[in-house]
């Protein structure tokens, strides 16, 4: 049995094909029109036609492939962030945190569990995915990134101050959703 992500890909799949064809078949009766209008040899205009269609139809594959190659990197990076998930529970159940107490390491996530290479190595290209889609990582990236040094000089020691420690407490539900949001929809 296929699952309803499979079946949408494959229905993608199918559309496109058909597209291709039409793209394919369009030129010649374009040519057959144009030779019509003007009494010329339509053996001048079809190759030209179709090539033509066949370039565009080429640079809309090419970025269907990359669209798909960008959205499988994002969520095999966002799958591995699944500590995240934990964090809003963990401080939780802690007595006293800020601002009364720093927020324990043991807490957090490990830092090498938060990784943006992904991101951050296609983002010249994430405006090729549509804009609902594009604003979602953004908004789930800008949290990561704003968070991750926070994480990083609480696990490794350093004094970090209350208020950003607050403001990390405040957005750990947050982080959780957009994670869980954005995974489903990728």
């Amino acid at each position: 049995m296929i699952s309803q992500r499979q079946a949408i890909l494959t229905l993608k799949s199918l559309l496109w094909l058909l597209i291709g064809i039409n793209l394919l078949s369009a030129p010649i009766v374009v040519a057959a029109l144009i030779s019509d209008m003007f009494s010329i040899n339509p053996s001048l205009f079809i190759p030209a036609m179709i090539g033509i269609a066949g370039s565009f139809g080429l640079y809309i594959y090419k970025q269907y492939r990359v669209r798909n190659r960008i959205r499988a990197s994002l969520r095999s990076e966002i799958g591995q962030m699944s500590e995240i998930d934990k964090l809003p529970k963990e401080l939780n159940k802690l007595d006293t945190g800020p601002p009364d107490q720093d927020i324990p390491p043991s807490v957090l996530p490990p830092f090498g569990s938060i990784s943006t290479v992904a991101y951050e190595s296609n983002l010249s290209q994430m405006s090729l995915l549509p804009e609902d889609e594009f604003n979602m990582i953004v908004d789930f990236y800008g949290l990561v990134l704003t968070h991750k040094p926070h994480i990083k000089e609480i696990q490794t020691g350093n004094d970090l101050p209350m208020s950003l420690q607050e403001d990390l407490c405040e957005d750990a539900e947050s982080l959780r959703d957009k994670r869980q949001e954005l995974y489903e929809r990728l």
